[in-house]
């Protein structure tokens, strides 16, 4: 008789959806499917054809579901496993990812007079349509000295909740009375499994002001706006605040009979992607560091303590892992700026060696990079490609290439982004340092798995080893364990997320430590205290007039 029970785990990005099967005895991951979201992001246009303005980044609510609705039934198969031996789901995605929805989760998109009103539909977390909303949120909230602005680098992002409830509020009055609830995607998917409305705690603490000593600001310097926005945001957060572990609820009939699963399977609290990772990649101690490296790059920290730390993005307790304080930060633009450079600066050329010898783009520019001395780039490439979330915390700040001459080749271009990306990363750190360093750094995410180059310059850069997940489905596997600690003992499960993570984290077989080339510390130094000078006279001097 098969004793073996297995795990649901959900991971919901920015284009894809994956689900995972794993078991609960060892992590091991026995079904991996994914597919891309049907609408994908609508970016410059709308479902009509009508152009959308800067920085949107638009999602359709129903394409998560119909992605967990397809390949959950469909990993069931593959891994020719009973549905009465899977005890548990976990789910995570990107955040803040905000769906607005009707009193009972009904997406206001889907309804017909909505269907062409832009604001009805999900907000991706790099949607930057509420910029001007941030900046006003963020003078009120000085102006009327809010005391939790410290933890937030004295700036709101306008990739968080606030900002963008607010925008719908100024954009589309009809959509923002018609909503009942603003809800981060995560918590949105789990009240669909099992009928529960809740926040986890890392979405209210870093994404929507909250912490457990004082709660919910109270809005109050909003009502300079307007009564109503205070009213209905204070109202859409008036639900049960639960840390990661916890059970949400229970899989409804509805739901199970539709993904070919038992009701009543437990449903652990959702999650925010890059948190998720903590567990599988072992970490969970104070002053350990996660960098999820992908379309953006989220690096997390933790400690025992709350420190005020310039540009961090949100400090709170519980936000990130079980009893320890998470420090938020990280750079919003890393794959993609990556994607950016590939898409239009690679000469035909380049693309038709590379095809010729057999070889990808990326190991292509590795090899002509390696040929001009990586530690001998001259150029200082400021990562703002779509503005700076940490330290300086200005999303109005733009990208910028610096020393280019009329010898600087693609390969040049690339490493220099690689290697201003690093020391954007290592501005962070450093920051952090001050107050104790750190002693583990962890890299997970596609690029920690896929490209060994981006990896030995960031420990040339941070000056220090850093591990890399080759497992590139870390924040599912995360999930995952979540949901053995959700299912609990008694169901096959365990007890506590430290027993779960004995059992089912990664191996030590499943990493790649780089270490600094220490023969060119001395170089790697140089461009980092060049960046170092460029980020400041740049990023705090910066000369915006909006009249030009």
């Amino acid at each position: 008789m098969n004793t073996e029970k297995f795990v649901i785990g959900i991971d919901l990005g920015s284009l894809s959806g994956r689900i995972i099967i794993a078991s609960v005895n060892d992590g091991r991951i026995v079904a991996n499917h994914s597919k891309d979201y049907k609408h994908g992001i609508m970016t410059d246009t709308f479902i009509d054809g009508s152009r959308l303005g800067r920085d949107y980044n638009l999602t359709v609510p129903k394409d998560y579901l119909d992605v967990i609705g397809e390949l959950i039934p469909k990993a069931i198969k593959s891994a020719g496993i009973h549905k009465k031996d899977i005890i548990g789901i976990g789910v995570d995605a990107t955040s803040y990812t905000m769906i607005t929805t009707d009193k009972i989760g009904k997406p206001l998109c889907e309804y017909e007079e909505f269907k062409y009103r832009p604001q009805a539909y999900g907000k991706l977390w790099k949607h930057l349509g509420a910029l001007e909303d941030s900046k006003l949120f963020t003078k009120l909230a000085i102006e009327t000295n809010q005391p939790f602005m410290w933890r937030f680098g004295n700036s709101i992002s306008g990739e968080w909740m606030a900002p963008k409830v607010m925008e719908t509020f100024r954009k589309d009055r009809e959509v923002f009375d018609r909503a009942t609830y603003f809800t981060d995607l995560s918590d949105w998917i789990v009240w669909m499994l099992t009928g529960n409305r809740i926040q986890n705690s890392g979405t209210a603490a870093n994404k929507a002001l909250w912490n457990e000593k004082d709660g919910y600001p109270s809005f109050d310097f909003l009502d300079v706006i307007d009564p109503a926005l205070r009213q209905k945001m204070l109202a859409s957060l008036e639900s049960p605040i639960m840390p990661y572990g916890e059970r949400a609820g229970y899989l409804k009939k509805q739901m199970a009979d539709s993904l070919g699963l038992c009701e009543n399977t437990p449903v652990a609290v959702g999650i925010i992607d890059a948190y998720a990772a903590f567990p599988p990649l072992g970490l969970g101690k104070p002053k350990e560091a996660l960098m999820v490296l992908g379309t953006s790059a989220a690096v997390c920290l933790l400690n025992d303590e709350p420190t005020k730390v310039e540009g961090m993005c949100g400090i709170a307790k519980n936000s990130m892992y079980p009893g320890l304080y998470g420090y938020d930060t990280g750079q919003n633009c890393v794959g993609d700026l990556i994607k950016w450079f590939l898409e239009n600066m690679i000469p035909g050329e380049y693309e038709d060696a590379a095809k010729k010898q057999d070889m990808t783009i990326y190991d292509y520019l590795k090899e002509k990079a390696l040929i001009r001395k990586p530690w001998l780039n001259d150029l200082v490439i400021l990562d703002w490609w779509r503005g700076n979330r940490s330290i300086l915390c200005n999303l109005d700040l733009s990208g910028a290439i610096l020393g280019l001459r009329m010898n600087t080749l693609p390969e040049d271009i690339y490493t220099g982004i690689i290697l201003g990306i690093a020391c954007g990363t290592r501005t962070i750190i450093d920051e952090f340092e001050k107050h104790g360093k750190l002693e583990k750094i962890v890299a997970s995410g596609g690029i920690s798995s896929k490209n060994p180059f981006f990896m030995q310059m960031y420990a040339n850069i941070l000056n220090r080893p850093i591990m890399a997940s080759q497992v590139s489905d870390t924040p599912a596997l995360g999930a995952a364990i979540y949901a053995a600690v959700a299912a609990g003992k008694k169901n096959g499960g365990y007890q506590s997320l430290d027993e779960a993570k004995q059992y089912m984290q990664l191996k030590e077989s499943n990493f790649i430590t780089y270490y600094p080339e220490k023969e060119h510390e001395e170089d790697y130094e140089r461009i980092y205290k060049k960046y170092s000078y460029y980020h400041d006279l740049v990023g705090r001097n910066p000369y915006i007039d909006d009249t030009l």
